[in-house]
């Protein structure tokens, strides 16, 4: 069996992030192919991303970020409870992307 090789590049051009990369952020990634997302919180979307590919065997997609911190994600997954799968991957629909919107 080959190693797979990685190459991570996160294009933030499009996204709501400022010039800047401090602070805390929540974020909305696509597990593709799943019908699965993730909605979690991190300083470093970059290495978060990374991360989450290194410990996940489908192709994932970085769909939204936006700025937030512990507080807002807990009520971010409490918002979205209806469609939770498990932990912090829910059930990729509408209103699951709106929030990201």
């Amino acid at each position: 069996m080959q190693p797979r090789t990685i190459t991570v590049s996160i294009d933030l051009a499009g996204s709501k992030l400022p010039d800047k990369r401090s602070g805390s952020w929540l974020y909305l990634i696509e597990a593709v192919g799943t019908g699965l997302v993730k909605v979690g919180m991190t300083t470093d979307i970059e290495r978060r991303f990374t991360q989450l590919i290194g410990e996940n065997a489908v192709e994932l997609k970085l769909v939204g970020v936006m700025e937030g911190n512990s507080a807002d994600e807990r009520a971010a997954h409490d918002l979205l409870k209806a469609h939770r799968v498990h932990g912090e991957w829910f059930k990729d629909c509408e209103e699951v992307r709106k929030l990201f919107a």
